[in-house]
């Protein structure tokens, strides 16, 4: 059928409104459903629907950009507040709550008392600070030098300790946490400390510092699982993990960049089917897999649970080695909230509705090991908090079916594992996360011997170590 030129316009506008109503919704538009309409112009469809997918991500990150401008203007309320009353305001506990906003409450701060002093008739009013310097933020004996991701009850930060001096991870909880749930977290946080071992980042210490309560572990130089999904995604499968991961490799793009997030959104079905079914793509995946439930299986035999475990919460080191950190800072995990867009879960299913009165075990963990493979495989995680989810009845009631559709996309090869480490019912998931780890390791054997002799995608790319970005 030809279409005049008013005729197609208004079918690109009726397009335009649809795809806007389907990221309201929190889901992913799917160019097949519209290039029916105007068989003709599927590029200019498929178009239309990544700059509305990009206009929706930025105005996602302009609220929270207007987040972060209400947290200052209270700051500046609250300084001038103390000021009027004739008292020093002690802006280092602000700083240590919003290490990321420090220079600008710094500055907010010094011009506050200049301006204050210079209405008093201070001869020699305070100068108002230009600070230049983003970095460090004094916490107690700590120095942040800058986030490094975010966790559900706070933000980690990359901190140095000056006795011993050595770079430590600081986890400073979310000042929105209440006092009372805040010690119980830290409590159960220090608890953690006989997590010793291979693969296992334990805390240190807990302390509080004016009412800004935090947790201190070991650190690992190296890159987030997260980052390097990121990476793969943004690439859209041109990149492996042997580009992305160390020993050889690192990840390109920044993960607080809302651009980035949005072009590897926007990229992630293109890397599913071209790495999630890519045989050395998925050996790989699986031996890290198998890596990392070893790991939190270690962790179970000396009675911990992780309970949240995202790719944020994987650490690959500079050589290679896989690490586990944030033991202990789940078990009084708010529920999720939903928010304007999608958002990933990681929690397993029995966790989604609040952890009092339910009762919570090692599978849990073995939910989460699974939920990781998933997402090496499909660059998205197995279930997604979507806006209408509010009250969370909805996702516990159409999960196992969400579940069965995303299980549906991986290769036959590992669904089965996959299908019953992801089981809904926790009683029918594997015994322990070590028993995954061998289900695991007999789909290494039967990957390795069903491969020999046949080049891979993964032997041809390896010559191609480069690390680039590619630009729409």
């Amino acid at each position: 059928m030809v279409f005049s030129a008013e005729e197609r316009e208004a079918i690109l506008a009726k397009i335009k409104d649809e795809v806007d109503a389907v990221l309201v919704a929190g889901e992913v538009p799917d160019p097949a459903r519209w290039c029916a309409l105007l068989p003709e112009a599927e590029e200019e469809i498929t178009t239309l629907i990544e700059l509305r997918t990009f206009s929706h991500e930025q105005d996602s990150a302009k609220a929270e950009s207007d987040g972060t401008e209400r947290v200052l203007a209270a700051i500046e309320s609250e300084i001038q507040d103390a000021l009027n009353r004739g008292k020093e305001p002690d802006f280092v506990v602000y700083e240590a709550r919003y290490p990321h906003l420090a220079s600008r409450i710094e500055r907010l701060a010094a011009t506050q008392d200049f301006v204050h002093d210079a209405l008093n008739g201070d001869h020699a009013p305070a100068s108002a600070a230009d600070k230049q310097d983003e970095a460090q933020t004094a916490l107690g004996r700590y120095r942040i030098l800058g986030r490094i991701a975010d966790h559900p009850v706070g933000t980690a930060y990359l901190a140095v300790s000056h006795d011993p001096p050595e770079r430590i991870e600081l986890l400073v909880l979310d000042p929105r946490i209440s006092r009372e749930l805040g010690w119980e977290i830290v409590r159960e946080a220090d608890q953690s400390r006989n997590l010793q071992g291979d693969g296992l980042l334990p805390a240190r210490e807990v302390g509080d510092v004016r009412g800004v309560r935090f947790v201190v572990s070991e650190h690992r130089e190296g890159v987030s699982l997260s980052q390097v999904l990121m990476d793969l995604a943004f690439h859209g499968g041109e990149r492996t993990l042997e580009h992305a991961m160390p020993p050889h490799g690192r990840p390109v793009g920044e993960e607080n960049s809302a651009e980035d997030r949005a072009e590897a959104n926007a990229n992630a079905s293109k890397a599913a089917a071209a790495l999630g079914a890519d045989p050395d793509h998925i050996r790989r995946s699986v031996a890290l897999v198998r890596d990392i439930a070893r790991i939190v299986a270690a962790a179970h035999l000396k009675g911990r649970l992780h309970r949240n475990l995202s790719p944020s919460a994987l650490v690959v080191a500079r050589d290679g080695s896989v690490w586990v950190r944030w033991f202990g800072l789940t078990r009084y995990l708010p529920p999720p909230r939903p928010v304007a867009v999608r958002s990933p879960l990681w929690r397993a299913p029995e966790l989604l509705a609040g952890t009092e009165g339910a009762k919570i075990d090692w599978r849990a963990d073995v939910w989460g090991v699974g939920a990781l493979l998933f997402s090496l495989l499909r660059f998205e995680p197995p279930l997604l908090l979507h806006p209408g989810d509010v009250d969370r009845t909805r996702v516990l009631a159409d999960g196992p079916g969400r579940l069965e559709r995303q299980l549906a996309a991986v290769l036959p090869v590992v669904r089965p594992t996959l299908a019953r480490s992801l089981a809904w019912d926790p009683a029918a998931r594997h015994a322990s996360c070590e028993a995954l780890a061998d289900e695991l390791e007999v789909i290494l054997r039967h990957l390795d011997s069903g491969s020999r002799g046949t080049p891979t995608r993964g032997d041809s790319t390896r010559k191609r170590r480069g690390w680039f970005r590619r630009r729409g």
